[in-house]
């Protein structure tokens, strides 16, 4: 409505602007202070409520600065603003799943990062066990080629990726 009608939507909550005024806000860390998102809205609408596909994300950011992509800019954007790559803990991205599965039809699990897999070998080894024992639904998830190890895969593997 506020588009609509020109007026000014600054002040709407949980809308985030940026004018010639104000700063760009520092980034968020740890993601684990964020609270649970709320689902309800989205998954009610025909297409969703239909959908047992469901998305999480795992991190914000992403460590490349790819000319093809937003992140290029973003890195600069934020430049000074805080840790760009940020990672949920396996605890809290387990919950939000579990969480997610409990109310909602679940067969399928998208991992919507833009890079699923990065360097850090002891938060994939332990999402691999715990989403195995504790989701063990089947997911897919985005990674750079160029970064991922044969110990890596196999773990993915394991935890029941299907696609990559």
């Amino acid at each position: 409505d506020c588009v609509d009608r020109g007026i000014p939507f600054d002040d709407i909550l949980n809308i985030v602007t940026k004018n010639k005024t104000n700063p760009v806000r520092n980034l968020i860390f740890p993601l684990d202070k964020l609270p649970m998102p709320d689902r309800d809205l989205i998954f009610s609408q025909t297409f969703h409520k239909k959908s047992s596909k469901k998305a999480f994300f795992s991190s914000r950011g992403c460590p490349y600065s790819c000319s093809y992509c937003c992140n290029n800019i973003y890195h600069r954007l934020y430049k000074g603003k805080g840790r760009f790559v940020r990672k949920f803990s396996v605890d809290r991205l387990i919950n939000e799943i579990n969480d997610v599965s409990s109310k909602y039809r679940m067969d399928f699990v998208k991992f919507t990062d833009d890079c699923f897999v990065m360097k850090d070998d002891s938060w994939l080894r332990e999402f691999s066990w715990r989403y195995k024992h504790e989701v063990d639904v089947p997911f897919n998830c985005y990674l750079r080629i160029d970064t991922i190890t044969d110990s890596m895969l196999r773990l993915l593997k394991k935890a029941g990726c299907h696609s990559l």
